[in-house]
């Protein structure tokens, strides 16, 4: 008895994260708020900060032209920078948020020592993996459909909604 009653609360428990990982998608990925603001000469694209338009991304800040390391910058011990609150951290970074008092990169992101910056995650074993393995059906058949539909000359494309059910594995 014991055992079922564990796995109902796991269940429980489960079903609870999955509300809270739908409220957090629904408030932030889609609907283009970040949790914690963007700063300046930025906008949010799906929970992350990105430049605004004729500005480029370089060395985690938007700027107008790329611009060399400094050795300020080479030397920055990321996880060790204290803040009371977002917006020191994004001086830095503009993906980076206050958590309690120390700075961190934003939900999904992780801090790239190469790169000196934010990136997203992806956090997948490519090991195995080589130009010359086999590409996925499913994401053959979308890339396929969608390249499709950006080759049409249209205009104004949108991968959410144009390439939304592109894939039919049954017909």
């Amino acid at each position: 008895m014991m055992s079922l009653g564990t796995r109902t609360t796991t269940l429980n428990i489960m079903k609870s994260k999955d509300i809270v990982f739908t409220c957090f998608m629904i408030s932030t990925f889609l609907r283009n708020a970040c949790m914690d603001q963007c700063p300046s000469n930025t906008h949010c694209e799906w929970g992350f900060c990105e430049c605004n338009a004729g500005l480029t991304k370089s060395w985690g800040q938007c700027t107008h032209s790329s611009q060399p390391l400094s050795t300020a910058r080479a030397g920055l011990k990321h996880s060790a920078l204290p803040c009371d609150r977002t917006g020191e951290c994004q001086a830095v970074d503009i993906n980076m948020v206050c958590t309690g008092t120390t700075c961190t990169c934003r939900k999904d992101m992780q801090w790239n020592s190469k790169a000196m910056e934010c990136q997203i995650l992806l956090d997948v074993d490519c090991t195995a993996t080589t130009f010359s393995s086999p590409v996925a059906p499913l994401v053959k058949a979308t890339v396929e459909q969608c390249t499709d539909l950006m080759d049409t000359g249209s205009g104004a494309y949108n991968f959410m909604t144009d390439c939304e059910g592109t894939y039919n594995p049954v017909g």
